[in-house]
C-alpha cells in the first residue's frame, strides 16, 4: 500500500503554514491549526508558525457562519483572527491584510505547508501559476478545501510534484486542475448580503466539517504517525457520508492525471 509520508524537516523545527482566505473555511481551519499546534507542542514537538491571507472584511453576513462576532464588523478577516489568537495564546503568527496574489508569491519558496481555503476555481488556478513560477521546496505540501452547498472535498498533496520515486504524489493542481478551469467558463463570484442569503446557498456546517476532517484525518495522523495511506476524502451532508481518497495511481486516473511512475508504483 502506498503513503504519503512526513517530510524529515517537519519534525525538527516549526511548520511553516501559509493559509490562503480566512472565511467560511478558512477561519475555521485556522481555529484547527491553533488547537493541532498547541497539541503538537504538548508532545514534544515545534508547532507551527502561521501566515494567513485575506483582503475581506467581516460582514454581518459572516457572523454565526464564520469565526467572527458582531464586533467584528469591518475589520480584515485575517486581521482580527491572526490578532486574537496571538493575544489569547501567546503565538507570533502572521496576517497580510490582502489578497494573495502574483506579488505576494516569494513566501512561497519558505512555506512548508499552504493550505487554500478559497471560493472560486480562479484563484485556486492563479495559485497554482505562482507555484509554478517559484522554485519552491520539493518536499512542501498542499492542501486545498473546497465545497459546495452540502458537499465539498479536501486533499493533501505535494506543492509542486518533480516526478521522483520518493516524491510522486500529484499536488491538487495537477489532479484538480483541469475541473478548476472548466469550473472557471461559469464562475460567478457573488457575495452573500445576509446569514439567510448565505445559507439559502450554502448548508450550515460543510466548511466545519471540513476543517476539522483535514485536521483530524489527515494532518494530525501525519504529524502523529509520520505517515497516512489517505490523503483525501469527499464530504457530503445530503448523505451523511465521508468517503476517502487513497494514495492510488489507479484513483488519480479517474480526474485525467497520468504518472509516468503509475506502472511502478502500484506494482
Amino acid at each position: 500500500m502506498l503513503s504519503l509520508t512526513i517530510p524529515n524537516e517537519w519534525t525538527q523545527r516549526k511548520i511553516n503554514v501559509t493559509l490562503i482566505g480566512c472565511g467560511g473555511t478558512g477561519s475555521l481551519m485556522l481555529s484547527e491549526l491553533n488547537n493541532l499546534s498547541g497539541l503538537m507542542n504538548r508532545l514534544g514537538g515545534q508547532g507551527l508558525n502561521v501566515t494567513a491571507f485575506d483582503g475581506s472584511f467581516v460582514s454581518d453576513a459572516n457572523v454565526y457562519r464564520q469565526t467572527f462576532h458582531a464586533i467584528d464588523q469591518g475589520h480584515n478577516k485575517a486581521a482580527v483572527l491572526i490578532n486574537r489568537l496571538n493575544q489569547w495564546q501567546g503565538t507570533d503568527w502572521t496576517a497580510i491584510q490582502e489578497h494573495f496574489d502574483h506579488t505576494h508569491s516569494d513566501i512561497l519558496t519558505k512555506t512548508d505547508l499552504l493550505i487554500t481555503a478559497v471560493d472560486l476555481p480562479s484563484v485556486r488556478y492563479a495559485i497554482s501559476c505562482c507555484i509554478k513560477s517559484k522554485s519552491t521546496n520539493s518536499h512542501a505540501m498542499w492542501l486545498d478545501l473546497g465545497n459546495g452547498d452540502t458537499s465539498g472535498q479536501v486533499y493533501l498533496g505535494r506543492l509542486n510534484s518533480h516526478n521522483t520515486k520518493d516524491n510522486f504524489i500529484p499536488s491538487p493542481a495537477e489532479l484538480f486542475g483541469s475541473q478548476w478551469l472548466e469550473l472557471m467558463k461559469t464562475e460567478v463570484d457573488v457575495h452573500s448580503c445576509s446569514s439567510e442569503e448565505a445559507i439559502s446557498k450554502q448548508s450550515f456546517g460543510i466548511n466545519g466539517m471540513l476543517a476539522r476532517s483535514a485536521s483530524s484525518m489527515l494532518l494530525f495522523p501525519l504529524l502523529r504517525n509520520g505517515s497516512i495511506d489517505n490523503n483525501g476524502l469527499f464530504i457530503d451532508l445530503s448523505t451523511m457520508s465521508i468517503n476517502p481518497l487513497p494514495i492510488d495511481p489507479v484513483q488519480w486516473q479517474i480526474y485525467g492525471y497520468e504518472s509516468a511512475l503509475a506502472p511502478q508504483l502500484s506494482a
